[in-house]
């Protein structure tokens, strides 16, 4: 008995083989087509690699449309405000994309998260009037809802994030944007006047190398509890300039929390 899987190219599928022999001098062996599968996994790797930036929604639609067999397919996002759908990407014929726009000619997969409706797949047919693998298309259709869902959180983090970069360019504190390992991400323009080191010279910079002195071990245990709480410490610290002049600060250190309230980040604001 033997079981493997196996890629038939003049075909472009995938099938599972299952062979066995209940007799000697007989062979059974059951061909699966597993192609859907595969295309399930492949886009659920490209969907993790994918950011506001570097998605790609006719790779969506296409994959959509290759699933269920349709003639046309399209991708919608729905707006809550306008309570109205805006396609975005669509696959198909041209001379069939009109398909799309009769309700008799289509079917309709609806795109949700957490009882949210992000969007729909779209569905047209040449000769009948039901998809193709309904649940693995419902189930794609949930992989899309997580990549929409998680591609409009991050934009509304990096939109404040910009918001904080615009206030403390501007500001007459020292400001530090650290990642949750303590490595520096950004520092405003007084923050360099203040030490001497350039922007790049700190990018990637464990911060703590910037003090003279480290914390008392129970001022840090504190200071972890503040920020790990979601609180914002304050307190003093003893700075290293870069030509080895120290300077105390008082500083305030605020964590920045994602959607799911992890810690992805800390703004410390010192001043002089």
């Amino acid at each position: 008995e033997k079981e493997f899987e196996q890629f038939v190219e003049p075909l472009n599928k995938w099938f599972r083989i299952h062979v066995f022999s209940t007799q000697p001098g007989y062979i059974i062996t059951i061909i699966s087509d597993i192609s859907i599968n595969f295309k399930l996994a492949r886009a659920s790797a490209t969907f993790l690699s994918y950011t506001a930036a570097t998605v790609d929604y006719q790779y969506i639609v296409d994959v959509a449309r290759d699933m269920s067999g349709a003639s046309c397919a399209a991708l919608n996002t729905y707006d809550e405000n306008s309570h109205l759908y805006t396609t975005i990407a669509i696959a198909g014929p041209d001379d069939e994309r009109t398909r799309l726009t009769d309700v008799n000619g289509q079917d309709l997969v609806k795109i949700e998260q957490n009882k949210r409706i992000l969007g729909s797949l779209m569905f047209s047919f040449n000769n009948r009037n039901q998809l193709q693998h309904q649940l693995l298309i419902e189930t794609y259709a949930d992989m899309v809802g997580l990549l929409l869902d998680r591609l409009s959180n991050e934009k509304k983090i990096e939109i404040e994030r910009n918001k904080v970069h615009q206030i403390s360019s501007q500001s007459t504190a020292s400001v530090v944007i650290a990642n949750a390992k303590g490595a520096i991400e950004y520092v405003n323009p007084t923050f360099t006047q203040l030490t001497g080191y350039s922007i790049d010279e700190v990018i990637g910079m464990d911060q703590g190398v910037l003090l003279a002195r480290e914390l008392p071990a129970e001022e840090y245990a504190n200071l972890l509890k503040t920020i790990l709480s979601g609180q914002v410490w304050r307190g003093e610290f003893n700075t290293v300039r870069k030509d080895g002049t120290t300077c105390w600060e008082l500083a305030s250190i605020a964590p920045v929390c994602d959607v799911n309230g992890i810690v992805t980040h800390y703004i410390t604001v010192k001043e002089n």
